[in-house]
């Protein structure tokens, strides 16, 4: 993760070419598609539980938790939707 050579696309690429499956393009955007949802959830996973060396670039990424799921009532009207018949 702290490795800013490391790419993906490079991997894939190697991988798919050296490989004795002989795997075609399609595969190539799979495995990248693979890496970088598994590298979030590892990140997203270290800031659920407060890791110490959590990456400060992907800290802001993550929305705060919501402290009350309802708006409050002289609210509720401005978010509702309209239907005008014609």
């Amino acid at each position: 993760l702290e490795n800013v050579d490391a790419s993906s696309e490079k991997f894939a690429d190697v991988y798919a070419e050296d490989s004795e499956l002989s795997l075609g393009g399609e595969f190539k955007t799979a495995i990248v598609h693979c890496i970088h949802e598994q590298v979030q959830i590892y990140q997203k996973s270290l800031f659920r539980v407060g890791h110490p060396q959590m990456f400060k670039s992907t800290t802001c990424s993550f929305l705060p938790s919501l402290a009350s799921g309802t708006r409050a009532m002289d609210q509720v009207k401005s978010f509702t939707p309209l239907l005008n018949y014609l």
